[in-house]
């Protein structure tokens, strides 16, 4: 018959750990500087920086100042399309430093996603489908998010244009947008069981624009108004 393996890990074998940890003066050290310093710098070999020599046969020219910050938000999709569009902006004028505002585009991306998510629980609530139902479930798990993509960038900048930064810089909710999130996830499934009530009852096309649609719309307009 072979051996077996026991995964029980017995409290006297701990002990022998521990006291083969600490008796060990490399392991001690190695504990103190890793509870103080980052454990990748800490890691790094002194000698592989020093052999590695920043050299290289092509330098691309620097363009487009100052160096944009999406912080703690999802909006690299953003500021990736807007530092290649400043670049000709940049040079016609003249310009030392300009940015095109980052905020103005995530404000109204905000305001059309709510708006697809809204429509997006109608269609689904037209089609008999309840909330605990797969696709209706999938969209009140996460209404909105901060991250994008090119066609969508398009389409923004189609309809509403772009500004400076001058004219509409960087809010809080913007370069930290989890809360800004947390908060409109929430008004947006409160939202969602109205209108998806509303359907259930048999609520007529022109009902739903006109009285809880437009006011829910009109509620979350507002509150990124005070937010972005």
């Amino acid at each position: 018959m072979g051996k077996t393996f026991s995964s029980i890990i017995k409290p006297d074998n701990i002990l022998k750990f521990c006291d083969a940890f600490y008796n060990d003066a490399k392991t001690v050290l190695a504990q103190n500087v890793c509870s103080r310093i980052s454990h990748t710098d800490v890691s790094t070999s002194r000698n592989r920086v020093q052999e590695c020599h920043h050299y290289y046969t092509h330098k691309i020219e620097f363009e487009g100042k100052p160096v944009t910050n999406q912080k703690k938000s999802g909006r690299c999709w953003i500021f990736a399309c807007l530092n290649v569009i400043r670049v000709p902006s940049i040079k016609q004028f003249n310009l030392e430093e300009f940015e095109f505002s980052q905020a103005y585009i995530f404000f109204w991306d905000k305001i059309k996603r709510s708006n697809y998510f809204l429509n997006a629980i109608v269609q689904t609530a037209n089609r008999g489908e309840t909330v605990i139902d797969r696709t209706t479930a999938c969209l009140l798990t996460k209404p909105i998010d901060d991250g994008g993509q090119w066609d969508m960038l398009v389409n923004i900048i189609t309809k509403y244009g772009l500004m400076p930064k001058k004219n509409f810089p960087e809010a809080f909710s913007c370069e930290a947008s989890d809360t800004l999130n947390v908060i409109l996830h929430s008004k947006l499934r409160e939202f969602a069981i109205i209108l998806h009530k509303l359907v259930s009852n048999n609520a007529t096309d022109n009902e739903m624009r006109l009285k809880p649609k437009s006011k829910n719309k009109w509620k979350l307009f507002i509150e990124l108004l005070v937010f972005v």
